[in-house]
């Protein structure tokens, strides 16, 4: 069964943070220690849309068993085109994949599984069609923005607790900063550093996103001729400090988007806020509480579309907004239960911000929460419920979709007019007990 494995995974992540807790020099500048929830963990599963196409990166298989999860790549081409298997051949990817598609070439990255202890990379100037190889001599961070490509072809690695970067080749990497150094430092030290969950590479400079224990300034640092500034959004006047943790950091076409949680727990509460020059003030968008995340995918705009459901240990099944201004109390519209999934041929496709019927619940009777903040918004838009096994989504060419998985079956449903219609289904050949 597909959700309670993925549900399950964002759980066991977020215990394998519990232990990163103790990393020396996370305090302030008195000896008291802070102690804070368990950090979040953004899933792998995930898309992202350029110019040249939408990619996703979804687990597949048997997530309950990861010598049984594969994990594969599948590519959209614009516009109104159907989705194509894309997974680079020839290596292991049990571990996982992450995806860097701002340079001049795709990047595709594997985590380390089983043996393998570096991360493979496989580059494509074809959308996929061929690939050459590289790699990166330590294992990636299991975190979807651990690589990233600057439009100059420049690119750095999370590899978790440093991170490196290369020359265009991708071939000669060297370290830029250590989590300890971080740790360490002044700016580090302001917001209790925990542990580092991205890296952007921008062409004179890398972005580090990291999760902090008491903080109202979220840990996104600049990294430019050996200097570290802490230059991530602040939370509304009146916020007291906390855990705060960067789920997600990366380049859109005008600018760089963040996506935060506070209150980790079972219902964090997620923010985005958008920095459209790279040089003046961040735009911090509404908040939005739920459940766990369980994908976070790119906009073509720079927003951010989030599934969430609720874990053994969680709340309710709704969802409480606020405005952009901090202030909270409105209460989230929700898909409500019933009308379900149904389908037809590709049509005109869904817009966000749709409420009502739609909907079924995970696998695990826990319902799940699909929502869309853009730049500017002053509310999420909440999306009709999305079907079973709801893996990501993705907004693309006046299109939503949302893509699930069921074992070795990868399947489309797009919204229109209310409703998830299903469009299309791919079996991807997975060879169970391989491993590869």
């Amino acid at each position: 069964m597909r959700r309670p494995g993925r549900l399950a995974r964002a759980a066991i992540a977020a215990g394998i943070a519990v232990g990163s807790a103790g990393l020396s020099g996370c305090g302030s500048s008195t000896t008291t220690t802070a102690v804070r929830p368990p950090a979040l963990v953004a899933p792998l599963d995930t898309s992202v849309t350029g110019p040249a196409g939408t990619w996703a990166v979804l687990g597949m298989g048997d997530l309950g068993q990861p010598d049984n999860t594969f994990w594969q790549t599948f590519y959209l081409r614009p516009p109104g085109g159907q989705w194509t298997l894309r997974t680079p051949p020839g290596v292991a990817d049990n571990g996982g994949l992450v995806i860097a598609n701002g340079g001049p070439q795709l990047v595709v990255g594997f985590l380390p599984s089983n043996l393998l202890q570096f991360s493979p990379l496989a580059l494509s100037t074809d959308d996929g069609a061929t690939y050459q190889t590289g790699l990166v001599p330590d294992g990636l961070a299991a975190v979807p923005d651990a690589l990233s490509v600057s439009s100059t072809g420049v690119a750095v690695a999370l590899t978790g607790d440093q991170v490196v970067t290369s020359p265009p080749e991708l071939g000669n990497w060297q370290p830029l900063v250590a989590l300890a150094a971080v740790e360490a430092s002044t700016v580090g030290r302001s917001c209790g550093v925990q542990r580092l969950t991205a890296v952007t590479a921008l062409p004179n400079a890398a972005l580090l996103g990291a999760d902090c224990t008491h903080t109202t300034t979220a840990g996104v640092f600049a990294v430019a001729g050996g200097v570290l500034r802490l230059v991530g959004p602040q939370l509304p006047v009146g916020t007291a400090a906390g855990a705060l943790d960067v789920l997600r950091l990366v380049p859109y076409r005008h600018g760089l988007a963040v996506l935060l949680a506070t209150n980790p727990g079972p219902r964090p509460t997620y923010r985005a806020a958008w920095e459209p020059t790279l040089s003046g003030p961040w735009t911090l968008g509404p908040a939005l509480t739920s459940g766990r995340l369980l994908s976070a995918s790119l906009t073509p705009a720079g927003g951010f579309a989030i599934v969430t459901g609720e874990t053994e240990t969680g709340g309710g099944t709704g969802a409480t907004a606020a405005g952009a201004g901090g202030t909270s109390g409105e209460t989230g519209a929700t898909g409500e239960p019933g009308a379900g999934r149904t389908t037809g041929e590709p049509g005109a496709g869904g817009t966000t911000g749709e409420t009502g019927a739609g909907g079924t619940t995970g696998a695990s009777g826990s319902p799940l929460l699909a929502a869309v903040v853009e730049p500017g918004a002053a509310v999420w838009s909440v999306l009709p419920t999305p079907p079973t096994g709801t893996a990501a989504l993705v907004i693309a060419g006046g299109r939503t979709e949302a893509l699930g998985v069921e074992g070795a079956a990868f399947t489309d449903d797009r919204l229109m007019t209310g409703r998830w219609v299903a469009v299309q289904t791919i079996t991807v050949p997975i060879a169970f007990g391989s491993s590869s």
